[in-house]
């Protein structure tokens, strides 16, 4: 091929457009053809709008994997609503849990209360006389309550209680025979036996209760056959007690009492001696339970010896007070 034809298929269009192409570094820019300019300008047009399409595809992508996550989550629920309801019931059994405990220390805080209240109490009925504590529960009734749910909790923790030695005792004696049980508490006593039973305490825990001093009751002389201090010989006038109930009992009538052991310091004979030299004959001692003892009398004197009748020196008859330690 000569060099003229060389020179005409050079000034064609197409490879004179060609001609004008400069490559630097493996890119190629137009400079010179207008039409290879419009070219790149679409080429870089195409270019923007598909990485435009691009990042919002990425971003839909997103958000609809998201809200597919969500959908997941809420059909695996549907799917196993075991293992809901299971979180569900753990989440009610942990707020109950914590419930119950709140409770439970309210409970114990009032259980903590409620014994520190009945100790007071027990102190007082042992350090006072009668007349102070009828005033005491006169004035604040719902103390003597409080007291005798503190003593019920006290004897359920004792092997035998001493009630029951009570209604045994007088289940014993002929059914014609009238009972005054001082300091009664719930009356257990008349409602555990065929005799007649007066009871009386300071105050009436239910119908078959008289409201009285038990160093001054409304009994008449010599009208009962038996008298009965189950666990009552409280306050600083027991001898008043024990005269009391001399004056009520009949000839020959029977005074059971029933005290903690502890009260009597190991000289069970010094409280015996002080109960016969104002009238009475001790008959029986037991002291085999492990918490408290007993002691059976018998009216031997138609009137109750009392201090200005002794030749010697009147000594009161006394018992150690039963008092808690303090917390």
């Amino acid at each position: 091929m000569n060099r003229a034809t060389l020179k005409k298929l050079f000034e064609q269009p197409s490879l004179k457009a060609c001609s004008n192409r400069k490559f630097n570094d493996g890119t190629a820019t137009h400079t010179g053809s207008s039409e290879g300019t419009q070219v790149v300008k679409k080429v870089a047009v195409k270019r923007k709008l598909k990485d435009e399409s691009k990042v919002k595809y990425d971003g839909s992508k997103e958000k609809t994997t998201t809200a597919e996550s969500k959908r997941k989550k809420r059909k695996r629920g549907k799917e196993n609503p075991s293992k809901s309801s299971a979180s569900n019931e753990k989440i009610d059994g942990l707020s109950k849990t914590s419930k119950s405990s709140t409770q439970s220390s309210q409970g114990h805080l009032k259980d903590r209360l409620a014994g520190a209240r009945f100790r007071y109490l027990n102190e007082m009925l042992y350090t006072s006389d009668s007349k102070e504590a009828m005033t005491l529960f006169k004035s604040d009734p719902s103390s003597y309550d409080v007291y005798h749910q503190g003593y019920r909790k006290q004897i359920e923790k004792w092997p035998v209680k001493p009630i029951d030695l009570a209604i045994k005792f007088v289940k014993s004696k002929p059914k014609h025979f009238v009972v005054a049980d001082m300091g009664c508490g719930e009356a257990v006593l008349a409602a555990s036996v065929p005799h007649k039973v007066y009871s009386f305490d300071m105050k009436a825990l239910n119908e078959r209760v008289t409201v009285a001093d038990m160093a001054n009751t409304p009994l008449q002389s010599g009208s009962v056959n038996m008298v009965v201090f189950c666990l009552s010989l409280m306050g600083t006038n027991i001898t008043q007690f024990i005269q009391e109930a001399h004056r009520v009992l009949a000839a020959e009538g029977v005074l059971w009492i029933s005290e903690v052991s502890s009260r009597f310091n190991r000289d069970m004979k010094t409280f015996s001696d002080g109960v016969e030299s104002i009238g009475f004959k001790c008959t029986s001692c037991n002291t085999d339970m492990t918490h408290f003892a007993t002691l059976t009398f018998k009216k031997t004197q138609s009137k109750a010896v009392t201090g200005k009748q002794r030749k010697s020196k009147v000594v009161d008859i006394s018992l150690a007070p039963c008092l808690y330690k303090k917390r």
